[in-house]
């Protein structure tokens, strides 16, 4: 993994958005593949008035920084508590 990221918006106090960043896609579909990865997010999912939805792609452009080729998944989900 590259980066995570969590960001609260300021629309919804109890509304998140998850950015996550991996080396490559082939990283990114291993991780998604992996049982303990999808065991983590079931425990998370407990905490979710519903299911998150999903947004799959690559990042072209950091600033600052270089020009970086990561794929990422952000999920945006409203949590009952935190």
């Amino acid at each position: 993994m590259v980066f995570d990221y969590i960001y609260r918006t300021d629309a919804d106090s109890n509304e998140y958005v998850l950015v996550v960043a991996f080396e490559s896609k082939e990283a990114y579909e291993a991780n998604a593949a992996n049982p303990a990865q999808h065991a983590q997010y079931l425990r998370y999912r407990e905490l979710m008035e519903s299911d998150p939805t999903w947004s799959d792609g690559e990042i072209v452009y950091a600033y600052p920084g270089e020009e970086m080729s990561c794929h990422y998944r952000q999920g945006t989900s409203t949590e009952e508590s935190c």
